[in-house]
């Protein structure tokens, strides 16, 4: 505020100004304050028009009048109207020096005026006249450079208010002083204001792109509308820079600054309350919009401001900014203390607003201060970073929390695994020599029997799968890989999934060409992927079609499982993959949604990929690829095929079918291997 004041000066008396020992080239711009000489109701400088002949009356109808300051009280004779006219005028008296330019800056002056300075017009605002038909009143800053021949400046400046029915006259000062220190004291001030709205403009941007990015909280709005509004109270006050690019008449200069107070607090009222909706004074909230709209439409419509009108528009503007800074202080000291930086936000840009409005209705010479609006943009700032920072730290301590409680879940399943799987397969083993020595001679308690085998095999696949996935994810799966003929392998797989299918209309069709080339793959997780796409189309088709398809392309072979049952939407499709994932509802099978979760990393353990395409009440095709056979890469004795019947052999060793009916008793050599796992009941 300091950088703002002008330095000690002497002041005008009488109209004159003495600044004869004034040091111009060291010295900051001197306001031209004090006592000016002031005609009512005349233009001096004009020597034309309606004001010919007004010389010679000047001196009987010359006051003397302190500036700044409003001229209601002497510009008429009732002393009760702002609106008018008249002429200001000042001698300067300095050392003759045409080598040392000096600048006039006139800030403001309601509503219109021009400048004089001996006896040259220098500059305007709009332009003052007689008539307010004929006055174009623009109030906006502008400057004049000349030089001083002789030792006295005269400076007469004219101006005309038919607006403005509470200020009018030079409510500011003018400033006076050497070509460099006025311009350097205006680009400070338009510098300043540039910089902050610079920084309110990057966080708009950012609150938008939050906004936009996911986080759809109404508060981002309407905090990126309270710094539009900001910057908006800067580009129509002070320096007026809108008005430099843009030219608005006085009329509506003044309708907009009125409404960008207005918007600065309602977006303010709005984005507290989004922000704290437990605050008990936005319950009433719908009465403080109904007056800002009356305030707003006020605005709009009236071409004066009157006392009455005023006053209301002014609490209507102030209400946010003095309850706000006591709410969030109310809620620093109950339960947040992050909210003490939005209570010191609130109570800068209060006071931002505040001295704007003080600025705007009194003659106090201050100029732009911007520490208030960037204090509030620190402690906004600093209010969300702390709240970031925290959730950051609580985030990642929850993260390694949940980590280590996965890592528990997942022992926890397989050792429960392994602690149950034993037992079944005893039971298991038991069972099924009792249904192979033929000692139950009734129907129903064989039958009963056998489903006591399949229930218990569903079981044993059950508990291998949640094994599989824990080896997967830790790695510890190897593959075999050998060169693997898809033909057999598929036909050995379908002969097992036929006897899911009895008792439905489903035909398995394989239409894997003869001289489809080998893969390199491990013929035992092959089988299990196989089986699981399989299986899984079976209980997702109630009729129909499931067809399996291979062919080579680019050194890979492509294996595709269609069906033509119920398929599935694009949602499902994106987490069918993902282990736990349950699809259809009311679908027959159960399981724990992990067969194509084990299918996927399967394949991607042996290089390749998988797909899924599906359209709703279709059908759906699951397409993975694996690498051509390699001679090089074969170990050696193991390039030779698998026998047909060899083959078949092995899946129905590996497999545990829990639907399939009863079977014959395997030997103890062949019952270890079902140790593979074998989901059976993979949803999609």
């Amino acid at each position: 505020m300091y950088l703002n004041f002008p330095p000690d000066q002497p002041r005008a008396v009488q109209g004159v100004l003495d600044l004869r020992d004034w040091d111009f080239a060291s010295e900051r711009p001197i306001s031209l304050k004090g006592e000016w000489e002031f005609y009512p109701s005349q233009f001096l400088a004009r020597h034309s028009g309606t004001d010919t002949g007004l010389q010679g009356q000047t001196e009987t109808s010359k006051k003397i009048v302190q500036v700044p300051g409003h001229w209601k009280s002497y510009l008429t004779s009732e002393k009760n109207s702002s609106f008018g006219y008249g002429t200001y005028r000042l001698r300067v008296l300095v050392n003759p020096d045409r080598h040392q330019p000096y600048e006039i800056r006139v800030h403001r002056i309601v509503s219109a005026s021009e400048l004089y300075v001996n006896g040259r017009l220098m500059g305007q605002a709009g332009y003052p006249d007689v008539n307010a038909e004929q006055t174009k009143a623009i109030s906006v800053p502008y400057s004049a450079v000349f030089t001083a021949d002789s030792g006295e400046i005269d400076i007469v400046i004219h101006a005309a208010n038919y607006y403005n029915g509470v200020s009018a006259g030079m409510v500011d000062p003018v400033k006076f002083g050497s070509q460099q220190a006025v311009n350097r004291a205006v680009e400070f001030s338009v510098g300043t204001q540039v910089v902050v709205i610079l920084i309110l403009s990057l966080h708009i941007i950012y609150a938008l792109i939050f906004f936009f990015l996911g986080v759809r909280q109404k508060s981002l709005i309407y905090f990126a509308l309270l710094m539009m509004s900001a910057i908006f109270t800067i580009v129509l006050d002070d320096d007026r820079l809108l008005l430099q690019w843009m030219p608005l008449e006085y009329e509506w200069h003044r309708k907009l600054v009125s409404i960008s107070f207005l918007g600065a607090s309602v977006f303010l009222f709005q984005y507290v309350r989004h922000l704290f909706p437990d605050f008990v004074v936005f319950r009433a909230s719908r009465w403080y919009l109904v007056a800002a709209c009356i305030s707003l439409i006020l605005n709009l419509s009236t071409s004066a401001l009157y006392p009455a009108i005023n006053l209301f528009k002014v609490l209507v503007v102030l209400f946010p900014f003095l309850i706000i800074p006591g709410l969030f202080f109310q809620k620093t000291l109950k339960d947040d203390p992050d909210v003490v930086f939005l209570c010191l936000g609130a109570i800068s840009i209060m006071l931002n607003m505040l001295w704007g409005i003080i600025k705007g209705n009194s003659s106090m010479e201050l100029g732009y201060y911007p520490l208030d609006m960037i204090a509030t943009v620190i402690a906004l700032a600093s209010y969300w970073f702390r709240r970031y920072f925290r959730a950051s730290t609580q985030t990642a301590l929850l993260a390694e929390k949940l980590k280590k409680t996965d890592k528990l879940k997942d022992d926890f399943l397989v050792n429960t695994s392994h602690e149950l799987r034993n037992p079944l397969h005893g039971i298991l083993s038991i069972a099924q020599s009792v249904l192979d020595s033929g000692s139950i001679s009734d129907n129903n308690s064989r039958e009963n029997m056998k489903l006591l085998i399949s229930v218990g095999r569903r079981m044993s696949l059950m508990l291998n799968d949640l094994i599989d996935l824990n080896r997967l994810k830790e790695g510890r799966i190897q593959l075999q890989v050998a060169n693997v003929q898809v033909q057999t392998v598929a036909s050995g797989v379908l002969d097992m999934i036929r006897f899911l299918t009895e008792g439905k209309p489903v035909r398995l069709v394989n239409q894997i060409p003869g001289n489809l080339p080998g893969v390199m793959a491990d013929e035992h997780r092959l089988i299990q992927i196989l089986f699981n796409l399989l299986h899984n189309a079976v209980k997702y088709t109630p009729e129909g079609d499931i067809v399996v398809k291979a062919q080579a392309k680019a050194g890979k072979v492509f294996i595709m499982v269609s069906d033509t049952g119920v398929g599935m939407d694009k949602e499902t499709q994106l987490r069918i993959f993902q282990p736990y994932e349950q699809g259809s509802a009311g679908m027959e099978g159960g399981g724990f949604g992990l067969g194509l979760s084990i299918c996927k990393q399967l394949v991607e353990l042996h290089g390749g990929t998988i797909e899924v395409s599906s359209t709703p009440g279709k059908g759906t095709t699951f397409t993975f690829s694996l690498p051509l056979t390699d001679p090089s890469r074969l170990p050696s004795g193991n390039v030779s095929v698998l026998a047909s019947s060899d083959s078949v052999t092995r899946l129905e060793t590996a497999v545990s079918v829990s639907e399939l009916p009863a079977v014959a008793a395997k030997p103890k050599s062949r019952q270890r291997k079902e140790h593979a796992s074998w989901p059976s009941t993979m949803i999609r």
